[in-house]
């Protein structure tokens, strides 16, 4: 074979490309940011714009734009020919001279060889661009483009739940091999809900041991994302089917350790429509204006512990349209504190039964006003006590009465007076005793008469 070391043939070839790149693309933790980047190779109307560009921080886009623009570059001018020259490799440069057009006779690096040797000869096909020209190989090789796949979520060893200030959630696929069902498994994975905002929307995060959808933005394997999950074989619906296929809600699990739930359910079955809420522990409702309950039917209250409400300020009014109200207390004490005026109005009968004492006390005034008749019956001893005055009046008869012994007593002075008639009369004794002066008055007439004897006895009687 002869030693020859010359080009053969050189021929020049320029391709219009794309005088701009641009690119720009997302970040969800800073969804306001703009990553658009743009760099300029020469003047020309011709531009190329991607999205997405493949990045998520502006300063990595930026240099992303410049080595796609020099790739553009790269592919405007190229050097394509034959030669005998074995030493010509890929990545290498070479000098080329003596070709007509001296504006060719330049440095240029070689970007691909083809070989084509036998036993009586060898030739190359070779192309280069210009030296001066940063190479950057051209993107042809295409990303894999992902579909729909199922994951089951992971997490730490001993948790239930394993998420991030974000929501996200490590998974795995079925077909992972290298996957040790942990928090290494993936990386963070966002997932998607009904419903999100700045500072409100809906929050539920899947669970270790959950089977999950998992689509891939733009079909990109780096981009996976969380659609929703799905019940299988080891989770069940909580609701058994096809037995109660017209319920359904929403129920949760207590963690750790489960053994209770918080439940919202809807029953849709005809003529037992039911809504159901369960709180496991407590149950806090906030309401920052008005509420209002309108029941139908009946209404039960239970309460296990101890009840307390509270109107802060305003009125409290409970009408009872029609029908009776029952408050019983079965073991217990009843208070009542009013700090101003209070009113009890009954339309009709009213009836007080205390099986111990009963006890009430005024620190003012005490009027009682009958309509009708007044009556006080006392099964032991009835004793009125005033502190000032005692003053029994009626309109009409004034009767004392006792069985066996009535005993008017003063410590000064005691005056029975009548305008017209006044009689004391005893079946067997009266007895008028005063520990300084008695005295008996009538304006006209006064009877002493006693059935048997008459006693009358003092230190000085006098009889006029």
């Amino acid at each position: 074979m002869r030693e020859l070391h010359g080009i053969r043939s050189a021929q020049y070839c320029l391709q219009a490309v794309a005088g701009t790149y641009s690119a720009t693309d997302y970040e969800f933790t800073t969804p306001s940011t703009s990553l658009y980047s743009q760099a300029q190779a020469e003047a020309g109307p011709r531009a190329r714009y991607e999205h997405p560009g493949g990045y998520t921080a502006k300063g990595r886009g930026d240099a992303l734009t410049k080595q796609r623009v020099d790739g553009l570059r790269s592919q405007e001018t190229r050097l394509i020919g034959e030669s005998d020259c074995r030493w010509l490799v890929p990545g290498h440069w070479f000098t080329l001279s003596g070709h007509d057009d001296d504006s060719l006779n330049i440095d240029w690096v070689l970007t691909s060889v083809t070989h084509d040797a036998s036993h009586a000869h060898y030739r190359n096909r070779f192309e280069a661009i210009p030296k001066a020209t940063a190479y950057r190989p051209a993107r042809v090789t295409p990303k894999p483009r992902m579909h729909t796949q199922t994951a089951l979520v992971v997490g730490k060893a001993g948790e239930e739940i394993w998420t991030d200030q974000y929501g996200r959630i490590k998974i795995q696929f079925p077909w992972d091999r290298d996957g040790k069902n942990d928090e290494t498994s993936s990386c963070w994975v966002r997932v998607v809900l009904p419903w999100s905002g700045k500072g409100f929307g809906m929050q539920f995060v899947p669970r270790i041991g959950q089977e999950v959808i998992v689509t891939f933005i733009d079909g990109d394997p780096d981009r996976p994302l969380v659609t929703g999950c799905v019940y299988n074989g080891d989770n069940a619906l909580p609701y058994a089917l096809p037995d109660n296929q017209t319920q359904s809600g929403i129920k949760t699990n207590s963690s750790k350790g489960g053994g209770g739930f918080n439940e919202l359910r809807f029953e849709d079955k005809k003529d037992a429509e039911e809504v159901f809420l369960q709180a496991q522990k407590d149950l806090n409702v906030n309401v920052l204006n008005d509420s209002t309950a309108s029941i139908g039917h009946d209404e039960t209250l239970t309460v296990q512990n101890a009840r307390t409400r509270t109107v802060k300020e305003g009125d409290e009014t409970v009408t009872l349209e029609k029908g009776k109200r029952t408050v019983t207390i079965q073991t217990g004490s009843d208070s009542l504190d009013v700090k101003d005026t209070r009113t009890v109005t009954v339309g009709a009968d009213q009836t007080h039964s205390t099986g111990g004492n009963y006890s009430h006390k005024v620190s003012g005034n005490f009027e009682l006003t009958v309509d009708g008749n007044l009556t006080i019956k006392v099964s032991g001893t009835l004793a009125l006590q005033s502190g000032g005055s005692l003053t029994l009046k009626s309109d009409a008869d004034l009767t004392a009465q006792a069985g066996t012994s009535l005993t008017s007593k003063a410590g000064t002075s005691l005056t029975n007076q009548a305008g017209t008639s006044l009689t004391n009369k005893a079946g067997t004794s009266l007895t008028n005793d005063a520990g300084v002066s008695l005295t008996n008055k009538a304006g006209a007439e006064q009877t002493v008469d006693g059935g048997g004897m008459l006693t009358i006895k003092g230190g000085l009687v006098k009889v006029n």
